[in-house]
């Protein structure tokens, strides 16, 4: 959170009735649990696309991060799946 402009997201959980809603207006299922989510300008966003949108906005060298865009969204996807099914092995 040290990365985090002031007031610049606003969190909420999926699982939460708002979060509901989110995940319905834009066409995911109400149990969707793949990913962290961003609703970016009335755009969503899901997976690396979610999470380099997220770190442009950061402050130090997070920002840098976005450059990975150049990667194909399929192998930046792939990476990200298998992070996140070991995330708590890190």
């Amino acid at each position: 959170m040290r990365h985090v402009k002031s007031e610049q997201f606003l969190f909420m959980s999926l699982y939460s009735p708002e979060g509901n809603k989110l995940l319905k207006k834009y066409g995911l299922p109400g149990n969707y649990d793949e990913s962290v989510v961003l609703v970016e300008e009335e755009e969503l966003y899901v997976k690396t696309n979610a999470i380099l949108r997220i770190a442009r906005r950061l402050n130090g060298f997070l920002p840098l991060l976005y450059g990975l865009m150049l990667i194909p969204r399929p192998v930046r996807d792939w990476f990200y799946s298998i992070i996140a099914k070991h995330r708590h092995k890190f």
